[in-house]
């Protein structure tokens, strides 16, 4: 038995097609997001301050997510690059 294909092109050189640089194939730019998560308990007046004190302690690395909060990821391909501002809190770093 024939060991899988590691990529694309291994399974397009398994089904004996020449890969070459003008083979049709297209680059992709794909966006690859994790998504972390964790809930935690915040004694406030209402859910906006929650919200709020809850922001300002991730802001002070007081929660410091990590791969024990990992619950998904999402992959997205384009043609073109994207460009993005990271974020922190809402604001533009």
């Amino acid at each position: 038995m024939k060991p899988e294909p590691d990529s694309v092109l291994d399974r397009l050189d398994a089904g004996k097609r020449k890969v070459t640089e003008n083979d049709g194939l297209k680059t992709f730019y794909v966006e690859i997001t994790e998504t972390l998560q964790r809930t935690i308990q915040i004694r406030a007046i209402d859910a906006a301050e929650a919200e709020e004190i809850a922001e300002e302690n991730w802001n002070n690395e007081e929660y410091v997510l990590d791969a024990k909060d990992f619950v998904g990821a999402s992959f997205d391909a384009t043609e073109k690059p994207r460009e993005h501002s990271q974020k922190r809190g809402g604001e533009a770093l």
